[in-house]
């Protein structure tokens, strides 16, 4: 009886840390040979462990660094899934003209002043490749709390990024902001819609509570279902997944554009001298972005499904894969 307590109380307590794990997703479950530590290394708090496969401990904050950081999506947030995530900033993107982030640190700003983030470490190259493809050409930072936040690298990986973001889009503009300027720049902008429509299409009261309800029933059937143990093994065979990044890439971004962006910007090199077409790289690809032909001796790699993993170097026992 003591032990069965023990266990539920166990599981409820891994049910209230702010990280939702999917171990079936990462590397290290797919192969023991797997280097990456990316979620690890971005960590603020040292709260993820590898040596026994994925783990989080109590120190997670659920400052999203991680989830914004893994090739596999084997770690997202339980208040905002990468699927809620991505609709969220598609829908948000559509419905304006200038983007605004701030993250959840800055007292008194509210959700409806921009898209609030848990530190602005956590916008990733998609979710700003998504932004642009539905016509964003301008993106606000609130970084005045950046300096004082306990979440150093994630204000260094943000900046990290922006510069690569004005690398690949110099036709974007990127602000950096205080709080008044940050302040001034929305209520600009939210004075400009009301004169661009003065017809607001109000919210009816069942329609409110219908989706309100909604929304409710899925934060507690995520919060109290189990989490089942999975495994990325199924009738001795490794199973690829359909990634949300690729899905997000592949319907939401692609067909916009004039002409095709891959979600990464590097390229896989195959040494044929080296290369034995044993096909363990295509076995273990999470999502089959490489295609082995041992008799033919033909390897393809599909770039735009490519989540820049390095599962496929990690394990080549010839080193006959690199990315450049």
């Amino acid at each position: 009886m003591l032990s069965q307590l023990i266990k539920l109380g166990t599981e409820w307590a891994e049910r209230q840390k702010p990280i939702v794990i999917h171990s079936d997703r990462c590397t290290h479950t797919r192969h023991k040979a797997s280097t990456c530590n990316a979620c690890q290394t971005v960590c603020p708090f040292d709260a993820i462990n590898l040596k026994d496969g994925l783990c989080i401990d109590w120190s997670c904050t659920g400052c999203g660094l991680c989830t914004s950081i893994c090739p596999t999506e084997a770690i997202e947030m339980k208040v905002e899934s990468n699927k809620e995530y991505y609709t969220t900033l598609k829908a948000y993107s559509e419905t304006n003209e200038i983007l605004f982030f701030h993250c959840k640190q800055m007292d008194g700003m509210q959700q409806e002043t921009g898209k609030m983030l848990s530190c602005l470490g956590q916008l990733d190259d998609l979710g700003v490749q998504l932004a642009i493809a539905n016509g964003i050409t301008e993106f606000n930072f609130l970084t005045e709390p950046c300096s004082s936040c306990q979440l150093k690298q994630g204000f260094q990986l943000f900046k990290q990024k922006l510069v690569k973001w004005r690398e690949r889009w110099p036709m974007i503009k990127w602000h950096e902001m205080d709080k008044k300027t940050y302040l001034s720049q929305i209520i600009q902008e939210q004075g400009k819609k009301e004169e661009q429509s003065d017809d607001l299409n109000l919210m009816d009261r069942r329609e409110f509570f219908k989706i309100f309800g909604k929304e409710t029933k899925q934060i507690i059937v995520r919060s109290v279902v189990k989490q089942k143990e999975q495994s990325p093994w199924k009738d001795g065979q490794l199973v690829s997944q359909k990634s949300i990044r690729l899905q997000v890439y592949e319907h939401w971004i692609k067909p916009k554009q004039k002409e095709s962006i891959p979600m990464m910007d590097k390229s896989l090199k195959l040494n044929e001298e080296q290369c034995t077409y044993c096909g363990i790289c295509e076995k273990v690809c999470p999502t089959e972005a490489i295609k082995l032909t041992e008799s033919e001796k033909n390897f393809t790699w599909i770039q735009e499904q490519c989540i820049d993993c390095h599962l496929c170097e990690d394990v080549c026992y010839r080193k006959a894969i690199t990315f450049l």
